[in-house]
């Protein structure tokens, strides 16, 4: 974070941090360092995932459709997920 604080950066942080259950850290940071940025497909899944714990399911939705369209960014098993999600 020190030498590269991006926003991919951060909403990988922010997963650690919400794997940790540290729901509301991990919120401080989408808010503060990610919410409104460009993301890549992986971070959009990951704050689908960030959304969907916090009961926002338009936004986990959101991220989640974004997310789905860049399947070649994704493994097979994440492509497989919100393939569930999404329904």
């Amino acid at each position: 974070m020190k030498n590269r604080n991006t926003p991919q950066t951060n909403a990988w942080y922010a997963f650690a941090l919400l794997a940790n259950g540290e729901n509301d850290a991990a919120m401080a940071v989408y808010k503060n360092h990610i919410a409104g940025k460009p993301l890549e497909a992986l971070e959009q899944y990951y704050m689908g995932k960030l959304m969907q714990v916090n009961k926002q399911q338009y936004n986990a939705q959101q991220f989640f459709k974004e997310a789905a369209k860049n399947e070649f960014d994704l493994s097979p098993a994440i492509n497989n997920e919100l393939k569930q999600l999404i329904k």
